[in-house]
């Protein structure tokens, strides 16, 4: 009975440590950057970039919030 009571505890113990490792963010993937987008009408946008799908990009800036722009609005230099 000891030892099924012993692999019991040992058997939550590793499940435990394993499902809080899983949630560990690395701090490397968070981008604190603040851009400045300018579109092709001349508009500029300046905030942090939220997410890049390849078609738009989300941006959050702080005059207007969470703006989606097409990347084909988007002047290149």
């Amino acid at each position: 009975m000891k030892k099924i009571a012993a692999l019991l505890i040992l058997f939550l113990g590793i499940t435990a440590i394993q499902s809080t490792n899983a949630q560990v963010t690395p701090s490397t993937e968070i981008d604190t950057n603040i851009y400045v987008v300018i579109r092709n009408n001349g508009n500029e946008l300046i905030g942090k970039i939220l997410s890049d799908d390849g078609r738009e990009v989300l941006i959050l800036t702080e005059a207007l919030g969470k703006i989606f722009v097409p990347k084909s609005d988007i002047k290149i230099n």
